[in-house]
């Protein structure tokens, strides 16, 4: 049997400069949004929280500027050695659609 997810509430209290043009919801979105990429939530947890799609989530982390997938530089060393197999594969096969 699967155990039941824990969650937790917490309040802050901000107190932000009148020149900063958001809201509680704003700003909620915006931690939300920080929290993912972050890595502190996953996509879909934080899709949930905001009440809209995964879909909806990575369009807001774009507009925002905000980083939509983590790669370590393990990650992207295997990504290089993959994109250098294919290269060389074309290149033995004489393929010239790149």
């Amino acid at each position: 049997m699967a155990q039941a997810e824990t969650k937790r509430a917490i309040t802050i209290h901000l107190e932000l400069p009148a020149s900063v043009p958001i809201g509680e919801r704003e700003a909620r979105e915006i931690l939300i949004l920080k929290l993912v990429e972050e890595g502190f939530l996953s996509q879909s947890e934080g899709a949930q929280l905001l009440g809209v799609s995964r879909a909806e989530l990575i369009e807001r982390m774009t507009q925002a500027r905000m980083g939509v997938v983590r790669y370590t530089a393990e990650d992207l060393a295997r990504e290089s050695a993959v994109l250098e197999w294919i290269r060389h594969q074309r290149a033995v096969s004489g393929s010239t659609d790149e």
